[in-house]
């Protein structure tokens, strides 16, 4: 029986070979084929998709600029000067947006996989790097142990082909 599965590039598909090697799979009867990227995603313009942590810093920038400029108005009047309200502003107006962002996301997040029925994981950023197809050759009887072990090993999809 020919066992296939589909894993994106990471260790917890080291992982996985290893365990079937050690419950008796040889290593003959395993093939990894990295799959070619779409042609267009190798192109000069690729567009990248920004994590939440970029995001929630770019949130915070925007706004300790604006709280800066709060910052240094209010500051005349005050007795540090408004060069150091400005920069206390600033930087106090980034730790809060920053961490409002980071935390609004993240409750997002959490309130989509609840919905959804996914787990927190589904939702990591995407590479760009390319799957990795597994073939599998094993026994009828030893079918069931290895699409196991690939589905707990993070594989994308399994599948099987043939009859003993």
């Amino acid at each position: 029986m020919l066992i296939v599965g589909t894993f994106n590039h990471c260790t917890e598909l080291e992982l996985a070979l290893s365990l079937l090697e050690r419950n008796g799979i040889d290593k003959s009867r395993i093939m990894v084929v990295p799959m070619d990227l779409n042609r267009d995603s190798k192109s000069a313009y690729s567009p990248r998709i920004a994590t939440d942590a970029e995001r929630a810093f770019e949130v915070g920038m925007a706004f300790a600029t604006a709280m800066s400029v709060i910052g240094v108005s209010i500051g005349f009047g005050l007795k540090l000067g408004p060069l150091l309200w400005g920069v206390i502003f600033a930087f106090g107006g980034f730790l809060v947006s920053f961490g409002l962002t980071i935390g609004i996301k993240r409750a997002i997040r959490r309130k989509r996989s609840r919905l959804s029925g996914k787990t927190a994981a589904t939702y990591v950023k995407k590479t760009n790097r390319p799957e990795l197809t597994v073939l599998i050759e094993c026994e009828e009887e030893r079918a069931e142990h290895v699409s196991r072990i690939l589905w707990e090993h993070e594989a994308i999809s399994v599948g099987r082909a043939g009859h003993g």
